[in-house]
């Protein structure tokens, strides 16, 4: 029981108290006579030892990156932060046109006879009109309505249609089975 204690205090020492109780267990393990009077003849103090050991190691390891990532520092902190903004810094896009990439020019010499004509054929592009959200949603919703409102028709229509054709059909039928009067 006294073992699995130890263990757990040994995160909690301070070094210079790991390094006293390394001590102990050497001058410990030095004395044969108390050695060779335990069941396990020293084994379970071997084993603290190397604990104590590996952790007196870890410790150190901790002190010796605390200290170097003491002594690193960035000395040019304009260059960096300049980056930085560049960085964050987006490129200035241009505007979408529909239809830009269809219109090519093509050099006409100005001495051709065509060459009036073309001039005369300018393209005409009319700048794109910016409409405000609130007004778009509801340029939306009166197109949906007048959707419903075609399909609706359509739909009666379609109705009509077939009615029409099971009014013409029923007649047909009744008139086969009604006896002829000329008979």
């Amino acid at each position: 029981m006294e073992l699995p204690k130890k263990r757990e205090s040994l995160k909690k020492m301070a070094l210079i108290e790991l390094k006293e109780t390394l001590e102990r267990e050497e001058n410990l393990l030095k004395n044969i006579r108390l050695i060779n009077k335990l069941k396990d003849k020293g084994e379970s103090i071997r084993q603290f030892r190397d604990q104590v050991k590996n952790e007196i190691e870890y410790r150190k390891g901790l002190d010796d990156i605390q200290s170097s990532i003491g002594k690193l520092s960035i000395s040019d902190q304009e260059t960096h932060a300049q980056k930085l903004c560049e960085f964050e810094k987006s490129p200035a896009k241009e505007r979408y046109k529909p239809f830009s990439t269809l219109n090519k020019t093509m050099k006409i010499n100005p001495d051709s006879k065509i060459y009036k004509i073309v001039e005369d054929c300018k393209p005409y592009v009319k700048p794109t009109k910016l409409i405000p959200l609130p007004e778009s949603m509801d340029i939306l919703k009166k197109q949906e309505d007048r959707v419903k409102e075609e399909m609706v028709k359509i739909h009666f229509n379609r109705l009509l249609i077939q009615e029409g054709e099971d009014d013409c059909s029923s007649s047909d039928s009744e008139k086969s089975t009604e006896p002829d009067e000329n008979e």
